[in-house]
């Protein structure tokens, strides 16, 4: 949860940092607010003169939409970018610009992607596959772009995404595939997606991306959780057929308990009448627990005594007060 919250105000930071002058992440290009000078994959270029009032527009919007994730405000990024790869296709062939541009472009289409994925509820998991897949795509476009090494802190951090969101998406298909009932295929693609996720914490390591490695480390315990979860139904599914008997009957059967029809049986409603062998040891237990018994004999005698007390005082003769009856 808190790796998740610290993703979220990632943009918002890094629009502060922007306006305090600080510097960002090295993967993202800073442009100079000084002069027409921008930089892109740790290499300088510089903005014609009538393109710096559209490179402008898309510094401010992309800062904005940071800062307050809007649709309207997300359309307004890419309507800036578009308008300023036209201009640079009719004045000038520069590659590094041309990547500058599409890099703040296909940054901002994906982290609006990530946006509707966590605004979708958790039972549309193949919409959430869809989403991954068009993430995929972009992340594989940032990569291909040109103007520096492929092995620059650029081409890393855009590899270290597309790993991320492998991981991400394949976490997705496990999912829909344990709630399918296809167990088999669900603990197969976890597995897979275990890897990627270690790959991918790794690749941000290496540039330096805590926060992206604590988000890794976080969706490997989730990805193992629901691996686990799998392997569980799988065996409950594999060994809880068919079972007629109650919850108490079964405290040494390790199975899901249910039923040909799929319930589960935890208690006889109706119970019957069952036999039970007379053992001396049973009815000596027993005895060991019950309370007094009511005497019987006891409340005889005071009965007749009580009678014969009323005989007594009703039946006296003359020498009653001598023989004392």
């Amino acid at each position: 949860m808190f790796s998740k919250v610290v993703l979220e105000m990632e943009p918002s930071l890094r629009f502060c940092k922007f306006k305090l002058g600080m510097d960002t992440s090295s993967s993202a290009p800073t442009p100079s607010p000084s002069s027409s000078a921008y930089t892109f994959r740790s290499s300088n270029i510089t903005v014609p003169a009538l393109l710096l009032p559209k490179m402008s527009k898309i510094v401010a919007a992309r800062a904005e939409y940071e800062a307050a994730p809007d649709d309207a405000l997300y359309v307004a990024v890419l309507s800036t970018c578009d308008a300023a790869l036209e201009g640079l296709d009719n004045l000038t062939d520069n590659q590094l610009l041309k990547g500058w541009i599409k890099n703040e472009k296909l940054q901002t289409v994906m982290a609006q992607g990530e946006k509707m994925i966590s605004s979708l509820p958790p039972d549309r998991p193949a919409d959430v596959v869809h989403l991954y897949d068009s993430l995929l795509v972009n992340s594989a476009s940032l990569a291909s772009l040109s103007g520096g090494s492929p092995t620059d802190a650029f081409a890393v951090a855009a590899a270290a995404g597309t790993l991320r969101f492998r991981a991400l998406r394949c976490h997705q298909i496990g999912e829909a595939f344990t709630g399918s009932g296809e167990f088999a295929k669900a603990i197969a693609i976890l597995r897979r997606a275990q890897g990627v996720a270690t790959e991918a914490a790794e690749a941000f390591q290496g540039v330096g991306d805590d926060l992206k490695v604590a988000a890794m480390a976080a969706l490997e315990v989730t990805i193992t959780a629901a691996k686990c979860r799998a392997e569980a139904l799988a065996f409950l599914d594999a060994t809880g057929g068919g079972c007629s008997k109650t919850l108490t009957e079964r405290l040494e059967s390790y199975d899901s308990g249910r039923s040909e029809e799929g319930k589960v049986c935890v208690a006889e409603i109706n119970m019957g009448l069952k036999q039970v062998l007379v053992k001396p040891v049973f009815f000596d237990i027993a005895y060991n627990y019950v309370g007094d018994f009511p005497d019987l004999l006891g409340e005889e005698s005071e009965e007749e005594a009580a009678s014969e007390e009323e005989a007594a005082e009703g039946g006296g003769g003359l020498l009653s007060w001598f023989t004392g009856r």
